[in-house]
């Protein structure tokens, strides 16, 4: 039996298995995808303290070779389901069965996918979620960009590195991005910032994107059309458990403590109002030193 499961690897995970390590837990991670969660399709990290300006593949690398130097085990499984034993949890996983007598769910957030029948056909064949990922694919094309907040902004600069044209369409006439992304944006001969400008429909050509109607009315001729429209938390796993609100957040307080004695939450996959990965790195730190005297306390009884 591990002392404690850290349920993903993102920054959240990796840095609450650290403490946890440091503190003498015995510590396992769990990571259904790759490594580092979100960070992995950021074009560029620079508000991270102590690392200055790099990519987030890079900031990733750094995060894993630190806990491997911990000694710190880790698998690439997926978690299907949660059990709670009140002095002992089970996690079950497409490969087999863990126990622990404490849980720190740090799954975090997936990107949300549009609900349209077009868009999901078109996944693919012009409409994408990862800039990083799919930025070669238009060289010296047209993009178009839906969204308005750092994310949006900062993969639509990294896109207008390799486009022609970049839109950037924004549905309100308020941007949410932070300045620093605005202004370079402006800066961009290529990029241009549409305000009021909803996309209300995906032209198709033979299978593939070929433009988008905005406002039910102006045809814009695009190659590729990248959502950055928001996020939805990765919880199907535990809904059993009964500890997240209306939209899926995990619902925790001040010492990332759960409803349930022993279960733990930490990073984007909780309620809170800043999603930066300095936080979830805090709140990953939290959270193991709590399972860690919520053990102690436990050996006690």
């Amino acid at each position: 039996m591990y002392d404690v499961i850290v349920i993903g690897m993102g920054p959240a995970g990796m840095n609450a298995a650290l403490y946890a390590k440091r503190s003498g837990l015995n510590i396992l991670i769990l990571e259904k995808n790759i490594p580092g969660g979100l960070i992995n399709i950021t074009n560029k990290v620079e508000n991270y303290l102590g690392t200055g300006l790099l990519t987030g593949k890079d900031l990733v690398e750094k995060m894993i070779d630190h806990i491997e130097k911990f000694g710190i085990e880790y698998k690439r499984e997926s978690v299907n389901k949660i059990l709670d034993n009140d002095d002992y949890k089970i996690v079950i996983t497409n490969k087999g069965e863990y126990k622990a007598k404490a849980l720190i769910l740090a799954s975090g957030r997936v990107p949300k996918k549009g609900n349209s029948e077009k868009i999901t056909r078109l996944e693919g064949r012009g409409v994408s979620y990862c800039a990083v990922c799919d930025a070669p694919f238009f060289k010296d094309k047209i993009i178009g960009i839906i969204g308005g907040g750092n994310s949006a902004f900062d993969e639509g600069l990294y896109l207008a590195d390799f486009a022609k044209k970049v839109y950037m369409f924004i549905r309100g006439n308020e941007i949410k991005a932070d300045d620093i992304f605005v202004e370079k944006a402006k800066s961009k001969n290529n990029v241009e910032i549409l305000l009021n400008s909803t996309v209300t429909d995906l032209i198709e050509e033979e299978g593939k994107l070929k433009a988008v109607q905005i406002n039910d009315k102006d045809i814009i001729n695009i190659d590729g059309l990248f959502l950055y429209i928001g996020y939805v938390p990765s919880t199907n796993y535990f809904q059993n458990l009964n500890i997240t609100d209306e939209a899926g957040y995990v619902i925790v307080n001040e010492k990332m403590e759960t409803k349930v004695p022993g279960i733990f939450a930490a990073g984007d996959i909780i309620k809170k109002d800043i999603y930066q990965i300095i936080t979830a790195a805090s709140d990953g730190s939290i959270a193991a030193l709590s399972a860690k005297k919520y053990i102690k306390k436990l050996d006690k009884s």
